[in-house]
């Protein structure tokens, strides 16, 4: 069997066991991995899932967009980057908000502050949107490559 196929298998079961916990079991997400320092199972859980999502999209996908090779190369350096910063997402985010909860609240000081806040966000919405924009060029080179074999 494909290796590819197996680190697809993998990294999509995760996720899939990931969003069936979170749609049955939200109270899961709040249990307390460790008390001192607070740290919630869901953060612990979606961080993996983070990691997991880049690896299953370009496992998956692996196979198309090979009739532009150069672009396909582009495509392979821009999932390991988006793996890259999925696996720095958590220690990031502590970083911003200086707790392993990612609380923020307003103040004046940056760590923990609004200002962090709003960084983390875009940093969350990147770790996902990368991993997927990138998917979807894949999937838009693979259509090309096949009119390009009827032209």
């Amino acid at each position: 069997m494909n290796r590819k196929w197996v680190t697809a298998g993998v990294a999509g079961s995760y996720l899939l066991l990931f969003l069936t916990l979170l749609m049955l079991n939200p109270a899961l997400f709040v249990y307390p991995l460790l008390e001192k320092p607070f740290v919630p199972l869901g953060n612990a859980l979606f961080w993996v899932a983070l990691i997991a999502f880049p690896i299953f999209l370009e496992a998956a996908s692996s196979g198309f967009g090979k009739a532009f090779p150069w672009w396909s190369g582009k495509v392979r350096i821009g999932f390991k980057a988006a793996l890259v910063i999925a696996v720095l997402w958590w220690p990031v985010s502590y970083g911003l908000s200086g707790n392993f909860a990612n609380n923020f609240s307003p103040g004046n000081t940056f760590v923990g502050g609004e200002a962090a806040s709003r960084i983390f966000w875009g940093y969350s919405y990147a770790v996902v949107l990368l991993p997927l924009t990138l998917w979807l060029v894949r999937m838009v080179l693979s259509l090309l490559g096949s009119f390009k074999k009827q032209a």
